[in-house]
């Protein structure tokens, strides 16, 4: 059992070693605190579980770069993403001091198998490894109290923005449902094939029909509606 261990705080590593070793005794840890790294020992050997922060400082040159010749940039995120693309079969879980909502939505579409608070209780970090190296994925407690925490707020929040949904063109619909995985206009521009300054007109609209004051907030109601959104959608092509 190879697990590999990836955080840029070494002083992270006793801690976190004796908590795998406690769950999988047999487990053969290496820990290494940047991507380059990282990169190096996955090409050494096949890792059964990795267990990776998501905020990695990494000041060495010459990352590793993807099959479409980007740069791989040194935070945890973008690691999976080109991880999974090397090996999608590959087991990550994300452990960070991060106890948001956002951020475990966008380490899941990222593709991290399940999402732990360094802060979580040893119950939580062992059925999260023990259920991810059976199931290939799991939903920790970290997860359902963040879920939970969230619902309780956006029941309140956007109960008016789910009735401007039927208000928005197909083309905010689309870029609605994008803003759960991106809000960088350049980026939208690109998906979309339209100019910037055209994202920038259609968010305009879209947080006035949602009652949204930004575009965080316009990505946070994409996150937790996609369904009401994806249904809508689909209703226009009919």
């Amino acid at each position: 059992m190879n697990v590999l261990i990836i955080d840029d705080h070494s002083m992270m590593a006793d801690g976190i070693i004796k908590r795998v070793k406690k769950v999988l005794p047999e487990a053969e840890c290496t820990f290494v605190d940047n991507v380059r790294s990282a990169y190096a020992e996955l090409h050494h050997r096949d890792f059964d579980l990795i267990i990776s922060d998501l905020e990695l400082d990494d000041a060495q040159p010459e990352l590793p770069e993807s099959e479409q010749g980007e740069e791989v940039e040194p935070n945890g995120f973008s690691l999976a993403k080109y991880i999974l693309t090397q090996k999608p079969d590959t087991k990550i879980i994300a452990l960070t001091h991060y106890n948001s909502y956002r951020i475990m939505k966008k380490a899941k579409a990222a593709g991290f198998k399940a999402f732990l608070n360094k802060g979580s209780s040893f119950n939580d970090f062992s059925e999260t490894l023990l259920n991810v190296l059976k199931n290939g994925e799991y939903v920790s407690e970290t997860e359902k109290q963040l879920v939970k925490k969230r619902k309780a707020v956006t029941n309140t929040i956007f109960n008016d923005s789910l009735k401007g949904i039927v208000l928005l063109s197909k083309r905010e619909l689309e870029l609605t449902l994008l803003c759960s995985l991106t809000t960088d206009r350049n980026e939208l521009a690109q998906k979309l094939k339209v100019e910037p300054y055209t994202i920038d007109s259609h968010f305009k609209h879209i947080m006035s029909k949602l009652n949204l004051g930004s575009r965080k907030e316009v990505a946070l109601f994409a996150m937790d509606y996609q369904k009401e959104l994806s249904d809508e959608l689909k209703a226009r092509h009919k």
